[in-house]
């Protein structure tokens, strides 16, 4: 995703390892707690609803984390001219 690799990019990896604990946290209660609340439900129906509320977390947190930077990138040069000069691109 652009969120993703606006972390990769400015080396804050970290932040993707916490979103994807936090997947796995929020996967992991929706199942067992939708489980426990809702026992005729099919299973296949749960885990749908676990693994979008799942992403959605994810997303969210990482949106949340990389707000900054995209405000980053939007501020600095028009269009490509940030990430050129980041990397050591000429044209």
């Amino acid at each position: 995703s652009w969120r993703r690799g606006l972390l990769v990019y400015f080396r804050q990896t970290r932040t993707i390892t916490q979103a994807v604990g936090l997947n796995l946290v929020v996967l992991a209660t929706v199942i067992l707690g939708a489980r426990t609340l809702l026992p005729l439900t099919p299973g296949t129906i749960i885990a749908a609803i676990a693994l979008t509320a799942a992403i959605a977390a994810q997303w969210g947190y990482l949106w949340w984390s990389s707000r900054q930077l995209g405000d980053q990138i939007q501020q600095s040069t028009p269009s490509t001219g940030f990430i050129r000069e980041r990397i050591s691109v000429r044209p």
